[in-house]
């Protein structure tokens, strides 16, 4: 009976790879695509409900790999997005200053 366990763990542990690996390779096809990654955040909740009405702790391990994927890909892509629009900032506050200082230096 212990072996069956182990097995069933070994399983589960494949699966939620699986699911990360899954998750990253679908967002990065989506992203080349130009479509964005929420057509993969509407199949995580299909895949949760589908999970919660089967019970399926299987299918509940590709479904948390893949979700845990989709939620990294998204956070990746909001501190990408954030870093670069302080960059944009921080440039044109840079270029404010030096068109203030030319214009007092013409006057």
């Amino acid at each position: 009976m212990d072996r069956y366990y182990q097995n069933v763990t070994f399983l589960h542990a494949v699966l939620l790879g699986s699911g990360l690996l899954l998750g990253l390779a679908a967002s990065d096809i989506l992203t080349h695509r130009n479509i964005g990654s929420w057509p993969l955040g509407l199949a995580i909740i299909g895949l949760i409900v589908v999970t919660a009405v089967l019970r399926s702790g299987e299918l509940m391990a590709l479904t948390l790999g893949s979700g845990v994927a989709f939620c990294g890909v998204v956070l990746f892509r909001w501190s990408q997005e954030l870093s670069e629009a302080r960059r944009i900032q921080r440039e044109h506050r840079e270029t404010m200053r030096k068109r203030r200082h030319r214009q007092l230096e013409h006057d």
